[in-house]
């Protein structure tokens, strides 16, 4: 785990700013998680599977639902990352 320092006046108000910053960008990545999710949902469910077997398989899906899916998948893959490497951080002081 790498250290970060920041320098400031006031460390216990900066701290808590730190972690209110951290919250609200978590509570946000969390909303686009769960947005994400319900389009990928919507694909899966028109198209009767799981993203993982009929963005592989040969059912016929739509070129363009196909790239819009694709899309969701990856989105959905970077704000988990993103969410994954905000709850590793802890603001010590």
């Amino acid at each position: 785990m790498e250290l970060l320092t920041i320098r400031t006046v006031n460390s216990e108000s900066a701290a808590r700013l730190i972690r209110s910053g951290f919250l609200k960008k978590a509570a946000f990545l969390r909303l686009g998680i769960e947005k994400t999710t319900g389009r990928i949902s919507h694909f899966e469910e028109k198209y009767g599977g799981s993203s993982q077997e009929l963005v592989s398989s040969t059912t016929p899906i739509d070129d363009i639902d196909l790239v819009e899916w694709e899309g969701e998948i990856e989105v959905l893959h970077r704000l988990e990352e993103n969410l994954k490497q905000i709850d590793e951080l802890k603001v010590c002081k």
